[in-house]
């Protein structure tokens, strides 16, 4: 080989490693690999390749992740006027974190557990109960309040009286 022919060729890996980061995206687009005949450059290219496709598959499945956890509540189909069909995941109402009726159905059922209690003991047992409870610590103070005979426990607990008798 002559001079003049290697000076070609460090000319040339010299202009191709000027364009170096244009490469990988045009590599990325036409295939995984590029087979450029370049000495040195085939393996800086076919690595950056392989960097930006992995990070692009990375984000990928980070975006498969999201919308399975995300359809995983429920999801609504839609037909488009195309003809496509669209799958949307239903929407969570971020205000209600308490569900609404658990709360109701805890209340009433505590409710009817007091007028239980109350028709079960009587009038003047229940309130000498709770009355005993009211001297107690913090906690049972608490407790006599909560368990007092408002005017719903009354109204259930008339009903609930023929049971108990």
């Amino acid at each position: 080989m002559d001079d003049t022919h290697l000076t070609e060729k460090a000319v040339i890996r010299s202009a191709f490693i000027a364009h170096l980061p244009q490469l990988p995206r045009f590599c990325h687009n036409l295939s995984t690999s590029c087979d450029l005949k370049l000495v040195g450059a085939v393996s800086k290219v076919n690595e950056t390749a392989m960097v930006e496709t992995q990070v692009d598959f990375r984000k990928r499945l980070s975006v498969l992740g999201r919308k399975h956890v995300a359809m995983s509540n429920g999801y609504t189909s839609k037909v488009r006027h195309d003809g496509l069909i669209v799958v949307t995941p239903k929407r969570r109402n971020p205000t209600r974190f308490i569900p609404v009726k658990g709360m109701v159905l805890f209340i009433v059922g505590f409710l009817v557990f007091k007028a239980f209690m109350f028709a079960a003991l009587g009038e003047s047992t229940y309130t000498q109960r709770i009355a005993k409870l009211a001297e107690g610590t913090l906690l049972e103070q608490g407790g006599a309040w909560i368990m007092h005979a408002d005017p719903v426990t009354q109204v259930i607990a008339r009903y609930i009286e023929p049971i108990t008798r």
